[in-house]
């Protein structure tokens, strides 16, 4: 007999098996159990971390409807050819050889289908969706991802979340196992694999089963490092002398910015009045001078005097007593992230350059750098789908541009305006550009000119008239007084 492994072996086979995600699964077990050809929604889409049993909640209430599954992975099939090929015979036909079972669709990992270098197979998926005879469960793992938020937004498909398991459910179920396998663990070792997890239950179980066949250490090393800053910093704010302060950093990381970013982010959560923050950030400051020289002249005989800026300095320039316990530290200080989102701003505005700016005949270092932001009010405003559609951008540029223009109707009225767009171009001749839609841009831009320049004139105007009314005055006050 094959010897599966453990993740396999212990998939669950029912409904009664699932750990955790209660409501979620009963939600599924709903939609399936009540589904109806054209009388339910078609697809529903299961969002959550990896290892919290998105795809064997799908398999085991499955087995309990008496479903068959065709499973499909996203990242396996990613261009429209390929998305057709899988799924277009099978959402629209029954399998023969199962003829007394129901069929479902199951689409795995959907956040990894492609983008703009291999277009289509979102567009593909979601037409699929629209003629499918069978139910479709999709799962993801990034809510965030462009390509499950442009399938929220054009299907309004049904969604639900998943959880990570809490490390008390994971450790149920692992000492389940152990107890089947005959493996003899130590409770603390349990306990210890079950926390490093972080609810990632597949995770957890291939580091039982490693430890099973002869791996005696738990990898924590993520976990611990991620520990050591945050209670450093418990330490030093509850610090209540300079001995206590001066021993928080004797093991400190070696990554200094981070580490007084994140310090700065903290502190003044742990101040209460106007004279503890200002003292607090006056020894970040000098920290901040320090570590610079530092830096620059590669002194590190300065660095004890950094730790003391940031150790007891910090720590004697608050009430101890004013304590917030941190419980867990953001992955990146706030100015990484501010930079971060500036950074990805650019890019993406790059990436809309590279197709727009042919048309609109400018450089694409003037779109990005001076045309970016009226060119996103313009295609966001009224008749912007057009514009849109015209200049071909696709489903993630469209989302950028919603995205920095909430209240606009950019992705509802896209479809119509490429049909639009499409006809005008069939009329004149294939790929032949409106002149109508660049004038569009072109006048928007020097209306918005005018504007300013009208307004200009305006205050121009109102300087003049009140030096005049200032004249006068003081003409009738000389009269008044002879």
């Amino acid at each position: 007999m094959v010897n599966l492994p453990w993740v396999e072996k212990y998939r669950p086979i029912s409904k009664t098996e699932l750990v955790g995600n209660v409501d979620v699964i009963n939600q599924l077990y709903n939609f399936l159990n009540n589904w109806k050809y054209k009388k339910s929604q078609t697809a529903i889409l299961l969002l959550g971390p990896p290892g919290c049993g998105k795809t064997s909640a799908t398999y085991a209430i499955a087995k309990d409807l008496n479903y068959i599954i065709t499973e499909v992975n996203a990242s396996d099939a990613r261009s429209k050819n390929k998305i057709k090929e899988n799924l277009s015979i099978t959402s629209e036909f029954k399998r023969l050889d199962f003829e007394d079972k129901r069929q479902l669709i199951l689409m795995d990992e959907i956040d990894g289908l492609s983008g703009r270098y291999d277009r289509g197979g979102l567009n593909e998926f979601i037409n699929i969706i629209k003629v499918s005879r069978f139910p479709i469960v999709c799962t993801a793992n990034d809510p965030d991802s462009d390509k499950i938020q442009i399938l929220i937004r054009r299907m309004k498909i049904k969604t639900l979340i998943f959880h990570r398991l809490d490390e008390f459910e994971v450790m149920e179920l692992l000492q389940k196992i152990a107890k089947k396998e005959n493996f003899k663990i130590d409770e603390n070792t349990l306990e210890l694999i079950a926390e490093s997890s972080a609810g990632d239950l597949r995770a957890s179980i291939n580091e039982l089963e490693s430890h099973y066949y002869g791996s005696k250490s738990v990898n924590l090393e993520k976990r611990d490092k991620a520990q050591v800053l945050t209670e450093n910093f418990n330490n030093l704010f509850k610090a209540k002398n300079f001995f206590e302060a001066n021993a928080v950093w004797k093991n400190a990381p070696s990554t200094y910015l981070p580490l007084l970013l994140h310090l700065f982010d903290q502190a003044s959560k742990q101040c209460k009045t106007p004279k503890e923050v200002y003292d607090t950030y006056s020894n970040i400051a000098n920290a901040d001078l320090i570590l610079s020289r530092i830096m620059t002249t590669q002194n590190w005989g300065l660095l004890k005097y950094f730790f003391t800026f940031i150790g007891p300095g910090i720590a004697l320039s608050k009430d101890p007593k004013y304590y917030n316990r941190i419980i867990k530290l953001n992955k990146l200080p706030n100015q990484f992230k501010l930079r971060g989102m500036a950074k990805n701003k650019h890019l993406k505005a790059n990436k809309i350059g590279i197709v727009v700016t042919p048309k609109l005949h400018i450089s694409k270092r003037k779109f990005v750098y001076e045309e970016f932001d009226i060119f996103t009010k313009i295609v966001t405003g009224i008749n912007g789908a057009q514009i849109a559609a015209w200049l071909d951008l696709d489903d993630e540029d469209l989302l950028l541009l919603q995205k920095i223009h909430p209240d606009s109707n950019l992705l509802e009225e896209i479809e119509e305006a490429r049909l639009f767009v499409g006809e005008i171009r069939r009329k004149q001749g294939l790929n032949v550009e409106s002149d109508i839609l660049t004038d569009h841009f072109v006048n928007f831009k020097k209306a918005n000119e005018n504007k300013n320049v009208e307004t200009k004139n305006n205050e121009d105007e109102e300087v003049i008239i009140n030096q005049k009314q200032e004249e006068t005055n003081f003409q009738k006050s000389l009269d008044d007084f002879f």
